[in-house]
């Protein structure tokens, strides 16, 4: 009996020890928790669409600012850093349009974050050198896109190409978007557009020889002066402007003023840093938005 207990008691061991080596195999196979894609945490909508296009589905790419908030205007939460603290690529402007950026980088402590500033990587001239806008030229974007599957590559070696193909694809929707905005603005009535918001489109402006005028300044928390607006009126006037701009996630009411006082209409015209909530839900992307951006100023200008 007691021998018979014995050889109970010696079975009953082996299966347990058989049993955590097979849950041991298993673990080793699939680690429970492992994090099998790089992480991506983009500042804006623009570097979000740039880092989703080219990680594609073996990135996990995630935006701080909520649909539908203004990124000079933005307050971190204590979770944006734990985000960060957690991420291979902390993906952001720069030059001013981002004041919490370097604060969350710091609280981050990752000594493995790799650390892209966009504006670190594109030429400025003229104006634009004091617009951080710089998503508005389009050959930027390209430039990022290739930076972004470089660092991508060396944090997952094994998919390098996957990244470097991916960059390619979209570089090439963007030429493309490029010579859309060339061809269809090559012949218009005018080429001033005024925005009854602030100074964003110096890059655009800049790329396809047109001229800007908006309302003020850099921060769209400012208020035009009295002065200003008179200004602004006189120049409606003076260049024949049917339509005024405005961006879709600042109040319109200084463009619907000035429309009312020059007998314009107003047309939404957005400079892509973020989106409405409903949009970013149905997934509407940097080229769609553009695109819309485009058809916007073929009125606004009156091109042929």
């Amino acid at each position: 009996m007691r021998s018979h207990m014995k050889k109970v008691f010696e079975g009953s061991i082996a299966l347990c020890v058989l049993t955590v080596l097979i849950a041991t195999m298993c673990l080793e196979e699939k680690p429970i928790g492992k994090k099998t894609n790089v992480v991506i945490v983009t500042s804006i909508f623009p570097l979000y669409d740039i880092a989703r296009a080219v990680g594609g589905d073996r990135a996990d790419v995630s935006m701080l600012l909520p649909p539908g908030v203004e990124a000079h205007t933005f307050e971190p939460r204590p979770s944006d850093v734990g985000r960060i603290a957690n991420a291979d690529l902390f993906f952001y402007v720069g030059a001013g349009m981002e004041p919490w950026a370097q604060s969350l980088i710091d609280g981050a402590d990752n000594e493995q974050l790799a650390v892209l500033d966009a504006s670190s990587e594109v030429e400025s001239e003229g104006n634009q050198g004091i617009d951080p806008h710089l998503w508005l030229d389009f050959t930027n974007d390209e430039k990022l896109a290739d930076t972004v599957a470089a660092i991508l590559g060396q944090k997952d070696p094994k998919n390098a190409g996957y990244f470097s193909g991916n960059a390619e694809a979209y570089k090439k929707q963007l030429s493309e978007l490029d010579s859309r905005y060339k061809e269809t603005l090559k012949n218009c009535k005018t080429r001033t557009f005024i925005t009854g918001g602030h100074n964003a489109f110096t890059y655009l402006a800049g790329r396809y020889n047109l001229t800007g005028i908006s309302a003020y300044g850099l921060s769209p928390d400012s208020e035009p002066t009295p002065k200003t607006l008179t200004e602004i009126d006189d120049l409606v006037k003076e260049h024949g402007v049917r339509y005024i701009l405005f961006e879709d996630i600042v109040s319109p009411k200084v463009a619907q003023a000035i429309a009312q006082d020059t007998g314009a209409k107003t047309l939404v015209f957005s400079p892509g840093e973020n989106l409405p909530k409903e949009d970013f839900d149905r997934g509407v992307t940097f080229i769609s938005l553009m695109e819309k951006d485009l058809e916007t100023l073929n009125i606004a200008l009156e091109c042929k």
